[in-house]
Formats: structure tokens, C-alpha cells, sequence
């Protein structure tokens, strides 16, 4: 069975990890984050996930109910 993961705040500590440890798991990951800062970094790093369909960014500020409606 194929993991799907959401991870909040997935651009920097914690969340940047997290989303790290899954893709490393074979995991597809779309991660969040309230500003796009280090969302390029993330990308070039994970360029592999990227290119196999298995990682995703959304822009998004998860203690804003509308905007997690969007996702």
C-alpha cells in the first residue's frame, strides 16, 4: 500500500525533518508551509521525489481554516 503524508510547517525544523524521514520511507509527501523561504531548497534537495511524482508544495498558513479548505 502506497503512504500518503501531509506534513504542516514542512519547510524548516521538525516538519523539514519529517518530510525527509518519509520520502526516505517511499512515501508520496505534500508539505505545507506559511511562507515559501526555504521551499526551494527542500525541492532541489529532493529533486529524486520531485522528479518520481512524490513530493509536493502547497502554500499555505494551516491555522487559517480557509486556506486549508484550498488544500
Amino acid at each position: 500500500m502506497e503512504k500518503r503524508v501531509l506534513v504542516t510547517g514542512g519547510s524548516s525544523g521538525m516538519g523539514r525533518e519529517t518530510v525527509k524521514a518519509f520520502l526516505e520511507e517511499g512515501a508520496s509527501v505534500l508539505f505545507t508551509a506559511e511562507v515559501d523561504t526555504f521551499v526551494d531548497e527542500i525541492l532541489k534537495e529532493q529533486q529524486a521525489a520531485v522528479k518520481q511524482g512524490r513530493l509536493y508544495f502547497f502554500l499555505c498558513d494551516s491555522s487559517k481554516v480557509a486556506a486549508v479548505k484550498k488544500l
